[in-house]
């Protein structure tokens, strides 16, 4: 039997002995499996929901898995996407290029204007992120700031010998200083530069570092909605990138919107260098890698960033 409106959550009764069992999945990932409910099939089956649940209450917690009632915690989200689906489309993109403090179109690598003013995919992440930054504070993040790298937090021997030419951790290193700057801003506790990692999904592994497998995305943002709600996420995809060597690389960013809709339905929004894509897209072009994800908590003013195109 379906536990929602979406057929996310799936509960299935079957006989185990003179008893019956229950598994549970989520988004076809089963969860749980022949858990004991001291009833006979026949019994249970004219049994209301509720009821059913109740014989497992203490060893599953249903308060994770289902949907909330009240979707007004992810007003805010669908505020902020209504206002970015309406620039998206005149947003200009370019190599390297993001938006300084001064909202001038420059280089990440220099600061320079650039000369194919734009952005690439962490520029956009920031343009987006500065709005969230500047409803706080009334400015923008400094570009040097958010470059700032944390090779004692991440990398390895092999990585930290080619962090100068090859950068492998820039998205992640990206990614968490936008994160933490916003936390800071807003006056919540932080305790370093990993402070805003989203590690501890129950049923899903975290690997240090490395995130989600791209594959387990569209649940783990389920359960984290359903947990933290109001949050939105940037993404660093990261897997095996280049040649000579090939390293584990953090080579895209995208900023992602968990939430339920005002009619209940679970959505994720995929936001991703001046485009709007999917979750089944990125599974298509990044199979097999993974996402590490920061969350952001949006303050109760968005200001959709002003660009300068020249100094």
């Amino acid at each position: 039997m379906y536990l929602d409106d979406i057929g996310a959550l799936v509960l299935r009764i079957y006989p185990a002995g003179r008893r019956a069992a229950m598994s549970v999945s989520l988004f076809n990932d089963e969860l749980y499996t022949r858990i004991p409910l001291g009833l006979p099939v026949d019994q249970i089956i004219e049994m209301e929901v509720p009821a059913i649940l109740e014989l497992s209450s203490g060893r599953i917690p249903w308060e994770e898995l289902f949907p909330p009632e009240d979707t007004s915690a992810y007003a805010p989200l669908r505020d902020i996407l209504g206002e970015m689906r309406a620039v998206l489309p005149f947003l200009p993109d370019a190599d390297d290029g993001a938006m300084d403090e001064n909202g001038n179109l420059v280089r990440i690598e220099n600061l320079r204007i650039n000369d194919l003013p734009g952005f690439n995919c962490s520029g956009f992440a920031k343009f987006l992120s500065d709005g969230v930054f500047a409803g706080i504070t009334g400015e923008y993040m400094r570009i040097d700031d958010l470059k700032i790298k944390h090779p004692e937090f991440r990398g390895n021997d092999i990585s930290l010998e080619y962090e100068d030419q090859r950068d492998p951790y820039f998205g992640l290193d990206w990614t968490r200083n936008i994160a933490v700057a916003i936390a800071s801003a807003a006056g919540e506790e932080v305790s370093g530069p990993e402070s805003a990692d989203l590690r501890d999904i129950p049923w899903y592994s975290y690997t240090e570092d490395v995130g989600y497998r791209v594959e387990d995305l569209i649940p783990v943002l389920y359960l984290q909605a359903v947990r933290q709600p109001g949050r939105f996420y940037l993404g660093s995809i990261n897997g095996e990138f280049g040649s000579e060597p090939v390293l584990w690389q953090h080579y895209h960013i995208v900023v992602l919107f968990p939430y339920f809709d005002e009619a209940g339905t679970f959505r994720i929004a995929v936001l991703e260098r001046n485009v709007e894509s999917s979750v089944a897209s990125l599974q298509r072009r990044y199979s097999g890698e993974y996402v590490h994800l920061v969350g952001i908590r949006p303050a109760s003013d968005f200001i959709l960033p002003e660009i300068r195109m020249t100094q």
